[in-house]
């Protein structure tokens, strides 16, 4: 995803040289241009923004370093990748978007929320304000001027009253310092930029670093495809836990009726455990029995989502209660 990098200015409020000086194409490209607002990144939140601030009068434009919408669902088309938030509330609350949108599950896939961006696309015309295949490598902020110079790795500027980072928190690539790495004579795929193409592993010999959640959905798909003559194996540091999904498809019927719902539904986020639609209730942890716990768990469990999470995550301190839900 786009970095950004902040320019100090000094005990007097200036920074490393006025803005003014350097708008006028200073390295033999086009001049910068010159906006209300300049939102990097075009997944969730930059699309919401971009559609937001237009009806609010602002000339706005995106900064996407990919080749299309959907910020971290254009990077990630690994196999497997999908959604671990249950429908309908991971998405956007528009009517305009929602009203003609059906989706095929409750957890759908990279594939599936492509799609979903390009009917994002379709109804708010989000591509024509996005300045794709760009990276903001420098904001810096004038005093001066009270305006942010915002410089692209394609030697591309803008100029913008305001400046809004939509980066997402999850974006960040690690290359582990391997001996060996670089002379490795094999094929080398790191999920954070799978190829979109997918990558052919029928009959050879595949290995998985990483038991996260990534690693565990990568292993899942890939030992359906590589076949009896190939050879899959999965490296793990850190022992992990994985649970069933518990997936749900729908018809365009169950939809159509849950859409009467989706306002109550969109505003009860806001009073919910991380904006799911459940709440933690810390006295069916602290105050059951051992009894009626494992009946709360076995109940939990069985459920569409991840009700179970926000009852563990509250009294992670507790080890009665970690206990119980490893035994459990």
């Amino acid at each position: 995803m786009p970095g950004m990098q902040r320019d100090m200015a000094d005990a007097h409020g200036r920074t490393n040289g006025n803005i003014g000086d350097r708008a006028d194409s200073p390295n033999g490209v086009e001049p910068a241009e010159t906006l209300d607002v300049v939102v990097v990144g075009a997944g969730f939140a930059g699309v919401y923004l971009l559609h937001k601030l237009r009806k609010a009068g602002f000339n706005t434009k995106i900064i996407e370093a990919g080749a299309g919408l959907g910020g971290i669902w254009w990077w990630n088309a690994y196999p497997g990748a999908r959604v671990d938030s249950q429908y309908p509330i991971y998405a956007l609350s528009l009517p305009e978007v929602y009203e003609d949108w059906n989706w095929s599950s409750h957890y759908p896939d990279h594939v599936e929320l492509r799609a979903y961006f390009e009917h994002i696309d379709k109804k708010l015309q989000i591509k024509k304000d996005t300045v794709f295949n760009n990276k903001v490598v420098r904001a810096t902020f004038d005093e001066s001027e009270d305006m942010w110079f915002i410089e692209c790795d394609t030697g591309r500027t803008f100029k913008a009253r305001h400046f809004i980072a939509c980066l997402g928190f999850a974006a960040k690539r690690h290359f582990p310092d391997w001996e060996g790495l670089d002379s490795f004579q094999g094929e080398i795929h790191h999920s954070s930029f799978w190829p979109h193409e997918g990558v052919d592993v029928r009959g050879k010999r595949c290995g998985v670093v990483g038991t996260g959640a990534t690693g565990v959905q990568i292993t899942q798909e890939w030992a359906r495809e590589i076949g009896e003559e190939g050879n899959l194996k999965m490296f793990q540091r850190t022992p992990n836990l994985a649970c069933p999904m518990n997936q749900v498809f729908l018809t365009e019927e169950e939809q159509k009726k849950d859409k009467e719902t989706y306002p109550e539904l969109f505003n009860q986020r806001w009073q919910n455990y991380n904006g799911f639609l459940y709440q933690y209730r810390p006295e069916m942890m602290f105050e059951a029995s051992e009894m009626d716990r494992n009946e709360l768990f076995d109940t939990l469990w069985k459920m569409v989502g991840r009700p179970l999470e926000p009852h563990l995550i509250e009294p992670l301190s507790d080890m009665e209660i970690r206990r119980a839900a490893s035994d459990f």
